[in-house]
């Protein structure tokens, strides 16, 4: 009787554990399936299938409204970055975005008007405008990496605690850099339009001098950029004779 008992727990416990992994295995697909569509453009119009199905476009055509402009092209949710920008980002294409995060990509064109507009890809366009207390930088060829100088022009010690321009000192990332977008900063150190070029650290200890807009010029390749609330917030670009990416 005991073993009749036992034989069947096992049984259901076999039944339990197989279920389970039928419904792992079924997740497991779907999410492989998920990233395939997201890297595929069945109709080569610059937006992957994933984004065309969020979007409610029709993947095998390149203009489903048939209003001239290819899927690719159309900005869907209307947040500034394009389908096929969107598609590069991993962003989706149904939703309003408030931030990007962005990497590798050239200036197309730069205006004080019209804000700033980058090229992600092939077909890919992303236009925001650019904050007052933006964090430009660019990428210091010349620079020896012996010491660093603040945006106020005061000499630091690399391996100093005190790292004035660099942000709260949370060890974030961001705040290393000197990300004040959030916060009013003093004026001319960070904006835009500031014309102090003083040496300081990026990400990796990389050295870059402080960019303005007169910087954000065509074709002028961009190794980072943070959107958030519809403006570039930073902006780092790469040295002026390294070319486009």
């Amino acid at each position: 009787m005991h073993s009749i008992q036992k034989f069947k727990l096992v049984a259901v416990l076999a039944l339990a554990l197989a279920g389970m992994a039928i419904v792992v295995g079924s997740a497991a697909a779907h999410r492989g399936h998920g990233d395939r569509q997201a890297r595929i453009d069945s109709d080569r119009d610059g937006a992957s299938n994933r984004c065309e199905t969020q979007a409610g476009l029709d993947g095998t055509l390149t203009d489903t409204d048939a209003n001239g402009t290819i899927d690719g092209l159309e900005d869907s949710d209307g947040d500034g970055a394009n389908n096929a920008a969107e598609s590069r980002l991993r962003t989706n294409c149904s939703v309003a975005n408030t931030r990007f995060k962005i990497k590798k990509a050239t200036v197309k064109s730069y205006s004080a008007e019209d804000g700033l507009t980058l090229a992600i890809g092939r077909r890919g366009l992303i236009t925001a405008a650019v904050s007052p207390t933006v964090v430009c930088e660019q990428d210091d060829v010349s620079s020896d990496n012996t010491a660093s100088v603040s945006r106020d022009g005061a000499d630091e010690d690399e391996s100093g605690d005190d790292r004035r321009g660099r942000g709260d000192d949370d060890g974030g990332d961001d705040d290393r850099r000197g990300d004040r977008s959030d916060d009013d900063g003093p004026s001319g150190a960070t904006g835009p339009t500031g014309d102090d070029r003083g040496h300081h650290h990026g990400d990796d200890d990389e050295d870059t001098v402080a960019c303005t807009t007169a910087d954000l010029t065509a074709d002028a390749s961009v190794r980072s950029a943070k959107i958030k609330n519809g403006v570039f917030t930073k902006i780092r670009l790469a040295a002026a004779d390294e070319g486009d990416f």
